[in-house]
Protein backbone atom coordinates (compact mmCIF):
# COMPACT_ATOMS: atom_id res chain seq x y z
CA UNK A 1 0.00 0.00 0.00
CA UNK A 2 3.25 2.32 0.90
CA UNK A 3 6.28 2.50 1.87
CA UNK A 4 8.00 6.00 4.18
CA UNK A 5 11.39 4.47 3.56
CA UNK A 6 14.02 2.34 4.37
CA UNK A 7 13.85 0.26 7.72
CA UNK A 8 18.08 -0.75 7.65
CA UNK A 9 20.62 1.26 8.06
CA UNK A 10 20.99 3.97 7.55
CA UNK A 11 17.21 4.14 8.24
CA UNK A 12 14.93 6.46 7.22
CA UNK A 13 13.76 9.08 9.35
CA UNK A 14 9.79 9.88 9.67
CA UNK A 15 9.99 11.31 13.56
CA UNK A 16 8.31 14.59 12.83
CA UNK A 17 6.65 13.70 9.18
CA UNK A 18 2.87 12.65 8.50
CA UNK A 19 2.85 10.44 6.14
CA UNK A 20 -0.24 10.12 4.18
CA UNK A 21 -1.23 6.58 2.47
CA UNK A 22 -4.46 5.88 0.09
CA UNK A 23 -5.93 2.42 0.35
CA UNK A 24 -6.85 1.08 -2.92
CA UNK A 25 -10.37 0.15 -2.99
CA UNK A 26 -8.98 -3.42 -4.62
CA UNK A 27 -7.54 -4.45 -1.57
CA UNK A 28 -11.15 -3.89 0.77
CA UNK A 29 -13.71 -6.84 1.15
CA UNK A 30 -16.49 -7.05 2.72
CA UNK A 31 -16.34 -7.89 6.62
CA UNK A 32 -12.98 -7.55 8.66
CA UNK A 33 -9.49 -6.12 6.40
CA UNK A 34 -5.99 -6.21 8.90
CA UNK A 35 -3.74 -3.56 7.95
CA UNK A 36 0.13 -4.39 8.71
CA UNK A 37 2.53 -1.64 9.91
CA UNK A 38 6.29 -2.22 10.29
CA UNK A 39 7.62 -0.06 12.31
CA UNK A 40 11.44 0.54 13.33
CA UNK A 41 12.23 1.88 16.81
CA UNK A 42 15.24 1.84 18.91
CA UNK A 43 15.40 2.10 22.99
CA UNK A 44 15.41 4.57 25.39
CA UNK A 45 13.66 7.37 22.44
CA UNK A 46 10.09 6.31 22.85
CA UNK A 47 10.01 4.81 19.11
CA UNK A 48 6.56 4.13 18.00
CA UNK A 49 3.34 5.35 16.47
CA UNK A 50 1.22 8.83 16.36
CA UNK A 51 -2.36 8.60 16.19
CA UNK A 52 -3.67 6.87 12.99
CA UNK A 53 -6.59 7.54 11.33
CA UNK A 54 -8.64 6.13 8.74
CA UNK A 55 -11.24 7.87 6.52
CA UNK A 56 -12.51 9.17 3.32
CA UNK A 57 -9.21 10.77 2.04
CA UNK A 58 -11.11 14.37 0.93
CA UNK A 59 -11.63 14.18 4.87
CA UNK A 60 -7.59 13.40 5.23
CA UNK A 61 -5.92 15.58 2.75
CA UNK A 62 -6.89 18.86 4.20
CA UNK A 63 -5.47 17.60 7.66
CA UNK A 64 -2.04 16.46 6.78
CA UNK A 65 -1.44 19.23 4.46
CA UNK A 66 -2.21 21.16 7.70
CA UNK A 67 0.56 19.05 9.70
CA UNK A 68 2.42 18.64 6.60
CA UNK A 69 2.85 22.70 6.56
CA UNK A 70 3.73 23.00 10.83
CA UNK A 71 5.88 20.08 10.82
CA UNK A 72 7.99 19.60 7.65
CA UNK A 73 7.36 23.19 5.35
CA UNK A 74 7.87 25.50 8.46
CA UNK A 75 11.38 23.51 9.60
CA UNK A 76 12.62 24.03 6.02
CA UNK A 77 11.91 27.43 6.04
CA UNK A 78 13.29 28.07 9.39
CA UNK A 79 16.79 26.46 8.64
CA UNK A 80 17.11 28.01 5.16
CA UNK A 81 16.73 31.48 6.84
CA UNK A 82 19.14 30.15 9.70
CA UNK A 83 21.80 29.27 6.98
CA UNK A 84 21.10 32.74 5.26
CA UNK A 85 21.73 34.47 8.58
CA UNK A 86 24.76 32.10 9.42
CA UNK A 87 26.15 33.11 5.80
CA UNK A 88 25.60 37.22 6.08
CA UNK A 89 26.44 37.53 9.70
CA UNK A 90 30.11 35.50 8.37
CA UNK A 91 30.54 37.67 5.28
CA UNK A 92 29.68 40.76 8.01
CA UNK A 93 32.60 39.03 10.17
CA UNK A 94 34.86 38.93 7.33
CA UNK A 95 34.57 42.50 6.57
CA UNK A 96 34.74 43.45 10.51
CA UNK A 97 37.38 41.26 12.00
CA UNK A 98 37.28 42.92 15.50
CA UNK A 99 33.74 42.04 16.07
CA UNK A 100 33.82 38.44 17.55
CA UNK A 101 30.03 38.97 18.30
CA UNK A 102 29.08 38.60 14.10
CA UNK A 103 31.02 35.59 13.96
CA UNK A 104 29.47 34.09 17.40
CA UNK A 105 26.06 35.08 15.88
CA UNK A 106 27.22 33.46 12.30
CA UNK A 107 27.88 30.37 14.12
CA UNK A 108 24.65 29.63 16.50
CA UNK A 109 22.41 30.40 13.07
CA UNK A 110 24.44 27.55 11.71
CA UNK A 111 23.98 25.02 14.54
CA UNK A 112 20.41 26.32 14.99
CA UNK A 113 20.20 25.71 11.01
CA UNK A 114 21.53 22.26 10.47
CA UNK A 115 19.53 20.81 14.36
CA UNK A 116 16.64 22.44 12.59
CA UNK A 117 17.09 20.05 9.48
CA UNK A 118 16.52 16.73 11.63
CA UNK A 119 12.59 17.64 11.70
CA UNK A 120 12.06 17.51 8.14
CA UNK A 121 15.22 15.35 6.50
CA UNK A 122 14.12 11.85 6.00
CA UNK A 123 17.75 10.32 4.18
CA UNK A 124 20.68 10.88 6.15
CA UNK A 125 24.25 9.55 5.33
CA UNK A 126 25.39 8.01 8.35
CA UNK A 127 23.83 5.29 11.00
CA UNK A 128 21.05 7.17 13.01
CA UNK A 129 22.79 6.93 16.98
CA UNK A 130 25.42 9.38 15.01
CA UNK A 131 23.05 11.52 13.49
CA UNK A 132 21.20 11.91 16.77
CA UNK A 133 24.72 12.42 18.72
CA UNK A 134 25.87 14.82 16.11
CA UNK A 135 22.10 16.79 16.25
CA UNK A 136 22.69 16.73 20.16
CA UNK A 137 25.84 18.13 20.07
CA UNK A 138 24.99 20.95 17.82
CA UNK A 139 22.16 21.79 19.85
CA UNK A 140 24.09 21.89 23.17
CA UNK A 141 26.80 24.10 21.38
CA UNK A 142 23.80 26.23 20.29
CA UNK A 143 22.88 26.86 23.74
CA UNK A 144 26.75 27.74 24.39
CA UNK A 145 26.79 30.23 21.95
CA UNK A 146 24.07 31.70 23.31
CA UNK A 147 25.38 32.16 26.40
CA UNK A 148 28.23 33.89 24.75
CA UNK A 149 26.12 36.05 22.52
CA UNK A 150 24.43 37.32 25.66
CA UNK A 151 27.25 38.34 27.70
CA UNK A 152 28.82 40.03 24.40
CA UNK A 153 25.74 41.67 24.35
CA UNK A 154 25.46 43.33 27.52
CA UNK A 155 29.28 43.93 27.63
CA UNK A 156 29.71 41.77 29.96
CA UNK A 157 33.62 39.52 30.78
CA UNK A 158 33.69 36.46 32.35
CA UNK A 159 36.58 34.75 30.80
CA UNK A 160 36.42 31.72 33.08
CA UNK A 161 32.56 31.19 33.12
CA UNK A 162 33.52 31.08 28.90
CA UNK A 163 36.09 28.66 29.56
CA UNK A 164 34.44 26.22 31.72
CA UNK A 165 31.19 26.42 30.12
CA UNK A 166 33.07 26.07 25.81
CA UNK A 167 35.36 23.08 27.68
CA UNK A 168 31.90 21.37 29.20
CA UNK A 169 30.18 21.85 25.72
CA UNK A 170 32.95 20.52 23.83
CA UNK A 171 33.82 17.37 26.33
CA UNK A 172 30.45 15.64 27.65
CA UNK A 173 29.49 15.00 23.93
CA UNK A 174 32.47 12.88 23.88
CA UNK A 175 31.88 10.70 27.18
CA UNK A 176 28.47 10.71 26.21
CA UNK A 177 29.74 8.83 23.07
CA UNK A 178 32.02 7.04 24.64
CA UNK A 179 28.50 5.78 26.87
CA UNK A 180 26.72 4.38 23.95
CA UNK A 181 23.51 5.16 21.69
CA UNK A 182 21.40 3.30 24.55
CA UNK A 183 22.08 6.52 26.72
CA UNK A 184 22.15 9.63 24.22
CA UNK A 185 18.85 10.91 24.74
CA UNK A 186 18.89 10.79 28.25
CA UNK A 187 22.18 12.11 28.75
CA UNK A 188 22.05 14.59 26.40
CA UNK A 189 18.56 15.40 28.18
CA UNK A 190 20.90 16.05 31.73
CA UNK A 191 23.28 18.12 30.06
CA UNK A 192 20.87 20.67 28.90
CA UNK A 193 19.46 20.60 32.26
CA UNK A 194 22.86 21.63 33.57
CA UNK A 195 22.87 24.52 31.20
CA UNK A 196 19.16 25.08 32.77
CA UNK A 197 20.77 25.74 35.90
CA UNK A 198 22.99 28.80 35.05
CA UNK A 199 19.94 30.04 32.56
CA UNK A 200 19.16 32.64 35.74
CA UNK A 201 22.99 34.34 35.29
CA UNK A 202 22.35 35.22 31.34
CA UNK A 203 18.68 36.88 32.57
CA UNK A 204 20.48 38.91 36.00
CA UNK A 205 22.63 40.40 33.48
CA UNK A 206 20.13 41.36 30.62
CA UNK A 207 17.93 42.69 33.26
CA UNK A 208 21.15 44.66 34.59
CA UNK A 209 21.91 46.01 31.14
CA UNK A 210 18.34 47.43 30.54
CA UNK A 211 19.12 49.91 33.40
CA UNK A 212 22.42 51.11 31.97
CA UNK A 213 22.23 49.88 28.10
CA UNK A 214 19.22 50.39 25.39
CA UNK A 215 16.33 49.14 26.97
CA UNK A 216 14.99 47.73 23.24
CA UNK A 217 17.79 45.73 23.34
CA UNK A 218 17.13 44.66 26.50
CA UNK A 219 13.49 43.65 26.39
CA UNK A 220 13.72 41.56 23.46
CA UNK A 221 16.79 39.73 25.06
CA UNK A 222 14.29 39.27 27.68
CA UNK A 223 11.69 38.09 25.06
CA UNK A 224 13.91 35.52 23.56
CA UNK A 225 15.40 34.07 26.80
CA UNK A 226 12.19 33.32 27.99
CA UNK A 227 10.85 31.35 24.95
CA UNK A 228 14.28 29.48 25.18
CA UNK A 229 13.72 28.54 28.41
CA UNK A 230 10.11 27.61 28.00
CA UNK A 231 10.72 25.40 24.56
CA UNK A 232 14.01 24.16 26.42
CA UNK A 233 12.15 23.39 29.48
CA UNK A 234 9.58 21.47 27.56
CA UNK A 235 11.79 19.67 24.90
CA UNK A 236 14.04 18.33 28.25
CA UNK A 237 11.36 16.83 29.66
CA UNK A 238 10.54 15.14 26.73
CA UNK A 239 13.97 13.53 26.83
CA UNK A 240 14.36 12.62 30.28
CA UNK A 241 11.36 11.60 31.92
CA UNK A 242 9.36 8.91 30.35
CA UNK A 243 5.74 9.57 28.79
CA UNK A 244 3.33 7.42 27.58
CA UNK A 245 2.62 9.39 24.36
CA UNK A 246 5.07 9.60 21.76
CA UNK A 247 7.35 13.10 22.07
CA UNK A 248 7.06 15.95 20.55
CA UNK A 249 9.97 18.65 20.31
CA UNK A 250 9.65 22.24 19.58
CA UNK A 251 13.24 23.33 19.38
CA UNK A 252 13.13 24.75 15.98
CA UNK A 253 10.82 27.30 17.40
CA UNK A 254 13.52 28.01 19.69
CA UNK A 255 16.17 28.19 16.79
CA UNK A 256 13.71 30.78 14.67
CA UNK A 257 13.01 33.05 17.21
CA UNK A 258 16.61 33.30 17.90
CA UNK A 259 17.07 34.36 14.37
CA UNK A 260 14.57 36.86 14.44
CA UNK A 261 16.14 38.53 17.43
CA UNK A 262 19.80 38.24 16.25
CA UNK A 263 18.37 39.83 13.34
CA UNK A 264 16.67 42.40 14.45
CA UNK A 265 19.62 43.05 17.20
CA UNK A 266 22.25 43.50 14.25
CA UNK A 267 19.60 45.89 12.53
CA UNK A 268 19.35 48.07 15.54
CA UNK A 269 22.75 48.26 16.35
CA UNK A 270 23.58 49.30 12.66
CA UNK A 271 20.83 51.88 12.99
CA UNK A 272 22.95 53.09 16.06
CA UNK A 273 25.97 53.10 14.80
CA UNK A 274 24.56 54.62 11.30
CA UNK A 275 22.83 57.22 13.31
CA UNK A 276 26.44 57.91 15.19
CA UNK A 277 28.17 57.94 12.15
CA UNK A 278 25.92 60.98 10.83
CA UNK A 279 26.46 62.83 13.91
CA UNK A 280 30.32 62.28 13.85
CA UNK A 281 30.69 62.92 10.07
CA UNK A 282 28.41 66.33 11.21
CA UNK A 283 31.15 67.11 13.95
CA UNK A 284 33.93 65.91 11.91
CA UNK A 285 33.10 68.68 9.47
CA UNK A 286 32.63 71.47 11.77
CA UNK A 287 35.26 70.65 13.69
CA UNK A 288 37.24 71.09 9.99
CA UNK A 289 36.01 74.19 9.12
CA UNK A 290 36.71 75.33 12.73
CA UNK A 291 40.09 74.09 12.27
CA UNK A 292 40.58 75.23 8.42
CA UNK A 293 39.89 78.91 9.97
CA UNK A 294 42.42 78.65 13.07
CA UNK A 295 44.94 77.27 10.29
CA UNK A 296 43.70 80.40 8.23
CA UNK A 297 44.64 82.19 10.67
CA UNK A 298 47.72 80.85 12.54
CA UNK A 299 49.06 80.72 8.89
CA UNK A 300 48.37 84.26 8.34
CA UNK A 301 50.03 85.30 12.14
CA UNK A 302 52.91 83.26 11.35
CA UNK A 303 53.55 84.49 7.43
CA UNK A 304 53.31 87.72 9.38
CA UNK A 305 56.15 87.05 12.09
CA UNK A 306 58.05 86.02 9.30
CA UNK A 307 57.98 88.66 7.46
CA UNK A 308 58.50 90.61 10.01
CA UNK A 309 61.49 88.55 11.56
CA UNK A 310 62.54 88.87 7.63
CA UNK A 311 62.58 92.59 7.99
CA UNK A 312 64.43 92.69 11.43
CA UNK A 313 67.13 90.36 10.05
CA UNK A 314 67.41 92.25 6.87
CA UNK A 315 67.05 95.40 8.88
CA UNK A 316 70.02 93.70 10.83
CA UNK A 317 72.02 92.89 7.96
CA UNK A 318 71.92 96.82 6.46
CA UNK A 319 72.88 97.98 9.78
CA UNK A 320 76.26 95.70 9.75
CA UNK A 321 76.60 96.45 5.91
CA UNK A 322 76.94 100.10 6.30
CA UNK A 323 78.67 100.19 9.93
CA UNK A 324 81.38 97.54 8.36
CA UNK A 325 81.64 98.55 4.23
CA UNK A 326 80.31 102.75 4.11
CA UNK A 327 81.29 103.10 7.61
CA UNK A 328 84.68 102.07 7.07
CA UNK A 329 85.40 104.02 4.18
CA UNK A 330 83.92 107.44 5.36
CA UNK A 331 86.27 106.82 8.63
CA UNK A 332 88.83 106.70 5.96
CA UNK A 333 88.30 110.26 4.09
CA UNK A 334 88.00 111.72 7.41
CA UNK A 335 91.69 110.17 8.42
CA UNK A 336 92.59 111.28 5.37
CA UNK A 337 91.54 114.94 5.71
CA UNK A 338 93.02 115.17 8.97
CA UNK A 339 96.37 113.97 7.67
CA UNK A 340 96.33 115.81 4.06
CA UNK A 341 93.85 118.54 3.84
CA UNK A 342 95.59 120.01 0.86
CA UNK A 343 95.07 116.46 -0.97
CA UNK A 344 91.70 116.23 -2.32
CA UNK A 345 92.31 113.51 -5.22
CA UNK A 346 92.89 110.53 -2.75
CA UNK A 347 89.71 111.65 -1.25
CA UNK A 348 88.08 111.92 -3.79
CA UNK A 349 89.18 108.33 -4.91
CA UNK A 350 88.50 107.58 -1.22
CA UNK A 351 84.39 108.87 -1.41
CA UNK A 352 84.32 106.89 -4.96
CA UNK A 353 84.96 104.07 -3.28
CA UNK A 354 82.57 104.36 -0.61
CA UNK A 355 79.99 104.23 -3.55
CA UNK A 356 81.09 101.62 -5.34
CA UNK A 357 80.97 99.23 -1.96
CA UNK A 358 76.95 100.44 -1.24
CA UNK A 359 76.59 99.43 -5.28
CA UNK A 360 78.02 96.03 -4.12
CA UNK A 361 75.91 95.80 -0.64
CA UNK A 362 72.90 96.78 -3.43
CA UNK A 363 74.37 93.87 -5.41
CA UNK A 364 74.07 91.32 -3.11
CA UNK A 365 69.97 91.29 -2.82
CA UNK A 366 70.69 89.16 -5.85
CA UNK A 367 70.50 85.41 -5.79
CA UNK A 368 72.87 84.69 -8.87
CA UNK A 369 75.94 82.71 -7.78
CA UNK A 370 79.42 84.88 -7.44
CA UNK A 371 82.82 84.11 -7.37
CA UNK A 372 84.84 84.59 -4.13
CA UNK A 373 88.16 84.90 -5.07
CA UNK A 374 87.15 87.83 -7.82
CA UNK A 375 84.94 89.64 -5.18
CA UNK A 376 87.76 89.89 -2.60
CA UNK A 377 90.47 90.67 -5.32
CA UNK A 378 87.88 93.79 -6.31
CA UNK A 379 88.39 94.59 -2.44
CA UNK A 380 92.05 94.69 -2.87
CA UNK A 381 92.20 98.09 -4.46
CA UNK A 382 90.43 99.68 -1.63
CA UNK A 383 92.13 98.34 1.03
CA UNK A 384 95.26 99.72 -0.47
CA UNK A 385 93.89 102.98 -0.38
CA UNK A 386 93.00 102.55 2.92
CA UNK A 387 96.27 101.35 3.93
CA UNK A 388 98.04 104.12 2.38
CA UNK A 389 96.10 106.91 3.38
CA UNK A 390 97.33 105.37 7.17
CA UNK A 391 100.74 105.02 6.13
CA UNK A 392 100.40 101.13 6.48
CA UNK A 393 101.90 98.89 4.10
CA UNK A 394 99.84 96.01 2.56
CA UNK A 395 101.20 92.33 2.08
CA UNK A 396 99.21 90.57 -0.05
CA UNK A 397 99.67 86.37 -0.25
CA UNK A 398 96.35 84.30 -1.73
CA UNK A 399 97.65 81.02 -2.95
CA UNK A 400 94.34 79.09 -3.93
CA UNK A 401 91.01 79.55 -4.95
CA UNK A 402 89.03 79.43 -1.31
CA UNK A 403 85.39 78.20 -1.41
CA UNK A 404 83.21 78.36 1.68
CA UNK A 405 80.75 76.08 3.14
CA UNK A 406 77.50 76.17 1.16
CA UNK A 407 78.60 78.98 -1.25
CA UNK A 408 76.25 81.69 -1.73
CA UNK A 409 76.41 85.23 -3.06
CA UNK A 410 74.92 86.23 0.30
CA UNK A 411 77.68 84.23 2.62
CA UNK A 412 80.32 85.89 0.17
CA UNK A 413 79.55 89.47 0.90
CA UNK A 414 79.45 88.44 4.65
CA UNK A 415 83.09 87.30 4.60
CA UNK A 416 84.33 90.53 2.26
CA UNK A 417 82.29 92.62 5.37
CA UNK A 418 84.31 90.89 8.15
CA UNK A 419 87.54 91.84 6.02
CA UNK A 420 86.12 94.88 5.39
CA UNK A 421 85.62 95.59 9.43
CA UNK A 422 89.39 93.73 10.37
CA UNK A 423 91.34 96.81 8.18
CA UNK A 424 88.90 99.07 9.63
CA UNK A 425 90.22 98.29 13.01
CA UNK A 426 93.75 98.20 12.08
CA UNK A 427 92.95 101.94 10.51
CA UNK A 428 92.00 103.08 13.14
CA UNK A 429 94.02 101.34 16.47
CA UNK A 430 96.50 99.44 15.55
CA UNK A 431 99.43 101.96 14.65
CA UNK A 432 100.75 99.25 12.72
CA UNK A 433 103.14 99.65 10.10
CA UNK A 434 102.29 96.62 7.71
CA UNK A 435 99.67 94.15 7.76
CA UNK A 436 99.60 90.87 6.09
CA UNK A 437 96.78 89.22 4.17
CA UNK A 438 96.79 85.82 3.85
CA UNK A 439 94.36 83.54 2.15
CA UNK A 440 94.31 79.69 1.65
CA UNK A 441 91.79 77.27 0.41
CA UNK A 442 90.75 76.50 4.14
CA UNK A 443 91.36 79.77 6.34
CA UNK A 444 92.47 83.58 6.29
CA UNK A 445 94.81 84.98 7.92
CA UNK A 446 95.33 88.93 8.82
CA UNK A 447 98.85 90.40 10.79
CA UNK A 448 99.34 93.48 11.90
CA UNK A 449 102.65 94.60 13.58
CA UNK A 450 100.98 97.17 15.18
CA UNK A 451 100.36 97.80 19.26
CA UNK A 452 97.88 95.01 20.17
CA UNK A 453 94.93 95.76 22.59
CA UNK A 454 93.79 93.32 25.37
CA UNK A 455 90.65 91.77 23.91
CA UNK A 456 89.36 90.35 27.07
CA UNK A 457 89.21 94.07 29.40
CA UNK A 458 88.35 95.84 26.19
CA UNK A 459 84.34 97.06 26.10
CA UNK A 460 82.52 95.18 23.61
CA UNK A 461 81.86 97.07 20.75
CA UNK A 462 79.75 96.51 17.47
CA UNK A 463 83.16 95.22 15.40
CA UNK A 464 84.04 92.50 17.37
CA UNK A 465 80.13 91.57 18.36
CA UNK A 466 79.69 91.15 14.53
CA UNK A 467 83.03 89.46 13.67
CA UNK A 468 82.07 87.25 16.26
CA UNK A 469 78.70 86.94 14.64
CA UNK A 470 79.20 87.02 10.79
CA UNK A 471 81.62 83.99 11.62
CA UNK A 472 78.88 82.23 13.71
CA UNK A 473 76.66 82.64 10.87
CA UNK A 474 79.22 81.49 8.22
CA UNK A 475 80.60 78.11 10.25
CA UNK A 476 83.82 79.10 10.77
CA UNK A 477 86.11 79.14 13.64
CA UNK A 478 87.62 82.49 14.80
CA UNK A 479 90.49 82.96 16.18
CA UNK A 480 92.10 86.08 17.63
CA UNK A 481 95.40 87.01 19.28
CA UNK A 482 96.56 90.48 20.39
CA UNK A 483 100.00 91.89 21.86
CA UNK A 484 102.65 94.43 21.72
CA UNK A 485 104.12 92.61 18.69
CA UNK A 486 100.68 93.33 17.08
CA UNK A 487 97.25 91.09 16.43
CA UNK A 488 96.32 88.05 14.95
CA UNK A 489 92.80 87.45 13.32
CA UNK A 490 92.50 83.86 11.98
CA UNK A 491 89.40 82.74 10.03
CA UNK A 492 89.36 79.19 9.33
CA UNK A 493 86.32 76.46 7.75
CA UNK A 494 86.52 72.94 6.42
CA UNK A 495 87.95 71.99 3.05
CA UNK A 496 84.74 71.49 0.61
CA UNK A 497 85.28 68.19 -2.11
CA UNK A 498 85.87 70.17 -4.65
CA UNK A 499 89.00 71.79 -2.73
CA UNK A 500 90.54 68.58 -1.60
Amino acid sequence: MGCGGRLIEPISLNSFRPLLFPVPGSLLHPGNNILSVAILGYPNESSGLDSVQFGPFTELAPLYERRYLIEVTTPITICVLNISLALGLFLLWRRHRSESLYLMLALGSSCSGIYTSSFFLTEVPVQHSLWLWFIYTLAMGFSYIVLLVILRFVRVKHPILERWAGAYTLITPLLIAWAGPSHYLKLFGYMGASYALISPYPFYLVIRHRKTGDKVESLLLLLVLSILAGIGVHDLDQMVLPHRHLPNYYAYWAASSMGLAITFLVILRFDRTLNQYIRLNSNLNRQVEEKSRALASSYEEHHALLTHTALLDERERILRDLHDGLGGYLISALALIDRMPLTTRALQKTLHTALDDLRLMIDSIDDKSGDLSLLIASVRERLDLAMNACSITLHWQVTSTPQLPYPSPSRHIQLVRMIQEIFNNVAKHSQAHHVNFILTASFLEIRDDGIGFDHQSLKTGRGLTNLRRRATELGLILTLQSGKHGTLIRLEWPLTPSTR
